[in-house]
Parts: structure tokens; sequence; C-alpha cells
């Protein structure tokens, strides 16, 4: 809708795909550019070597004491609800003006084991994709937002760059924008490696059969119950105005 086009897997094959948003893309732009299809932690198929990992565009979760993120990724026994618009509401044209909007929730032994409930809410225009993702964990859960990030297709390097606000994957044929809404005091964001102690050498990398990811990590400043609030966007590519808040290129 709008030029975009989402799947979502309630249910992932964990040898083949992963639960989630595992595909973000506009009919205007490459499909590698955002997000093709989700990444696979223990592919039954050949990928380049990098860190196996289940990751898509979706809520992560870390209890207390636990040295790693829980992604939705990489679950797939979890209870969903969709609330979908009716059929009327759905215009033939996919690319006509307006917006349409519909929710997911998921909970049981796929989130917390249990013990929380994650609820999504996707709107689409022709300005984006904004997903609202709210959660209700126990305290001890710590919340956030995963978004893998292209580097490479296999044939273009791209460039990321991250503003106070998200991070932008800008390749030759246009910009991948991810942007958190939510008032920057309420979130930090950064790739996953780079809070590693002792540092890490090189960040890690992830891969599906269409190109090689760094994920980017939106983590909220407070634990159990939270909302946070993402917009996707592509663009054509421009010079930035002078003195744009950009930091400097994000190692390879």
């Amino acid at each position: 809708y709008g030029g975009y086009h989402l799947e979502i897997d309630t249910k992932a094959d964990l040898n083949y795909d992963a639960t989630g948003l595992g595909r973000l893309v506009h009919v205007s732009f490459p499909m590698e550019l955002g997000l093709s299809m989700p990444l696979c932690g223990n592919p039954s198929y050949a990928v380049v070597p990098c860190e196996r990992q289940y990751a898509a565009i979706g809520p992560i979760w870390k209890k207390a004491g636990d040295k790693d993120w829980t992604s939705l990724a990489g679950q797939n026994t979890a209870e969903v609800a969709l609330l979908l618009p009716e059929p009327d509401n759905i215009p033939e044209d996919a690319n006509a003006a307006g917006q349409i909007s519909f929710q997911i929730t998921w909970q049981g032994m796929g989130v917390c084991d249990g013990a929380g409930v994650i609820t999504q809410k996707y709107v689409l225009d022709a300005k984006g994709v904004t997903i609202t993702t709210s959660f209700a964990l126990p305290e001890e859960y710590s919340l956030g937002f995963e978004v893998p990030l292209l580097l490479s297709d296999g044939e273009e390097t791209t460039r990321l760059e991250r503003s106070t606000d998200g991070f932008r994957v800008i390749g030759s044929s246009g910009i991948y924008k991810v942007t958190c809404l939510n008032p920057v005091n309420e979130y930090q964001h950064y790739l996953k490696g780079e809070r590693q102690r002792p540092p890490a050498r090189r960040l890690p990398r992830a891969a599906n059969r269409n190109g090689v990811y760094r994920l980017g990590l939106f983590i909220m400043e407070r634990s159990g119950q939270g909302v946070i609030t993402m917009h996707f966007a592509f663009d054509h590519y421009k010079q930035p105005e002078y003195g744009a808040n950009m930091n400097l290129e994000v190692e390879r």
C-alpha cells in the first residue's frame, strides 16, 4: 500500500525463515535496500560466512541477568491475534492515497516464556510504514527493537549513517530511512556489538540469501511496560544540507 509491500511470518519454519516482519520493500527501490527476507539463525541453505542469528524488523527483550537479547524473530511458539481492516476499507489500487492499518498481538510461550504480551500496530501510507510496538512484560525485562541494515548485496556496498533518531542506509539508487519517533531521551540506539566489553575488533555481521547486514538496536530506557514507535521510508538520494546531524560513516 502506498507503494510499500510487507510480509509478516507469524510462525516461521526456523530452518528457513524468522518470525515477524521479514520483508519491507517499496516498488520504486531495489528490494535489497530495505529488507527483502528475514535472517535465519539455522539456515538449511548456504549463505556467506557470518554470525548466525535470527533477525527481522521487530521487538527484542532481555531478562535481568541475561547476557544476550531475545528476538521475536527466533520464536515460533507465540500465539497470534490479528486485527485486520475490513475488506471494504482496502483499496484495489495499492498505490492509492490515504492509509491502511492493522494490528498484531503476540503472546504465549513465544514471548518471555508466556509471561508477556506484545502488541504491534502497523500504519501504511505514501510517506512510509509506521510500527507502534507496545510491551506488557514483567518488570525484570528490558525492552528494545531491532532492524537489519544492509551492508552489501554482493554487487554494491552501502553506506550506513547514524542520526540522532535512527539510521540511514544509503545506496546508489536511494536511501532507506529508519527513524524512532519516541523522544530521544526515552531510548538509545546503536549497532549490535558497539557496546560490547571488551570492544569487538569488528562489529558482527549477519546474512540472508540476498545480502550482508548489521543489526541496528533501539533500546528503551524503561523496562517491563513501554511503547516504541518506529518509522520506515525510502527516498531518492540528496546531498545532505551543510551541518546536517549525521555522524561519521560506521565501521565496515
